[in-house]
């Protein structure tokens, strides 16, 4: 009988112990598999089929080429076509500014947003090859003024406070600078024997990274990428795997007058930091056929990986997982998806 309430007080005192270590075990094992900026895609298979939300209604926009998230969670997206800027805060449309128009203080049309600090952003009027810097007070924008370069910006991403635009410049293409304008420094050799050569080459997109510490900028027509430290210096170079050129742009020998015929079989349409993992997002244009979207993954590792299901195009992404999303059907719209991690 004393062996049977010896082992009954010994069950019941594993009882409680489990009562009370468990939920802690849980919580240490819940924090320890917290979702990270470079996990949340891991096993592919967890893609959500349906948005959180949408910024916008269905006539919000008529093209739309970038967005932005500032670090208090507000977003502004670019209207392409009506040189129009968009400023939603907790998902909410709050302001509304910028238009098409002949004047120093109009766009001829709008690229891509791209946050600078916490309250400042800049935007790439991709025809004047400039960049236009704003900053947010409230639920209001004020223009700071165009970034004064001696060069036409193509491309531009941030990282830290720091600005990275591409163009050609002094026989390279990328370099830093400021909202106040000038350059601090340039790097990343224009490469190519013919103007044609260094044109394809220069027509890049490029993201930045500050976990990394690391500038990506990849060739649209061509699937060269090469990545760069902070300071400039060259750490990889590689080509996107199974990356179909056009024959025109494998060749690369057509003079100016045939750049018409150019017919890039991929393009490479953005690119996206996710920590230190590249995302690569490929337009695959067949001759014949409805154009698609696919992607790489380059891995933290430095490995090439087969890159998400059928999925719209990534415009910008937070740590937190959430997906910034541009549909392809007319009028386009913005759909913002959040990707949590499965157990």
């Amino acid at each position: 009988m004393r062996g049977f309430l010896r082992s009954r007080g010994s069950a019941v005192r594993l009882g409680l112990l489990l009562i009370y270590t468990l939920p802690l075990v849980w919580a240490c094992r819940r924090e320890a598999r917290a979702p990270t900026a470079t996990d949340f895609f891991t096993g592919m298979s967890h893609m959500p089929s349906s948005p959180e939300t949408t910024l916008g209604n269905e006539h919000a926009f008529e093209s739309i080429d970038g967005l932005a998230v500032l670090d208090d969670g507000a977003e502004v997206v670019s209207d392409a076509t009506r040189g129009r800027l968009t400023l939603f805060v907790a998902g909410h449309e709050v302001a509304s500014f910028g238009r098409v128009g002949p004047t120093p203080e109009d766009f001829t049309a709008l690229g891509t947003v791209t946050a600078v600090r916490a309250d400042t952003f800049v935007v790439l009027d991709p025809n004047r090859g400039r960049l236009v810097a704003f900053r947010r007070a409230g639920d209001s924008v004020a223009r700071i003024g165009p970034v004064a370069l001696p060069f036409h910006v193509s491309a531009v991403c941030a990282m830290g406070g720091r600005l990275f635009a591409l163009g050609r410049f002094d026989s390279t293409l990328v370099h830093e600078t400021t909202v106040g304008g000038g350059v601090v420094r340039s790097f990343g050799r224009l490469e190519g024997s013919t103007p044609f050569q260094i044109g394809l080459n220069a027509a890049a997109e490029i993201a930045c990274s500050e976990s990394a510490g690391a500038i990506a900028v990849a060739s649209r027509v061509l699937g060269e990428l090469r990545i760069f430290s902070s300071s400039g210096d060259l750490i990889r170079r590689d080509s996107i795997p199974s990356f179909a050129r056009s024959g025109y742009a494998g060749r690369q020998t057509a003079g100016p007058a045939d750049t018409t015929a150019v017919r890039a079989w991929n393009v490479v349409v953005g690119l996206q930091w996710f920590g230190k993992a590249l995302l690569v997002q490929i337009g695959r244009y067949p001759e014949n056929g409805e154009r698609s979207l696919g992607s790489r993954w380059l891995t933290a590792s430095g490995q090439w990986r087969q890159g998400l299901p059928p999925w719209p195009r990534i415009l910008a992404h937070t740590e937190d997982g959430r997906l910034f999303t541009v549909s392809e059907r007319t009028p386009p719209t913005v759909k913002v998806y959040w990707v949590r991690r499965t157990e």
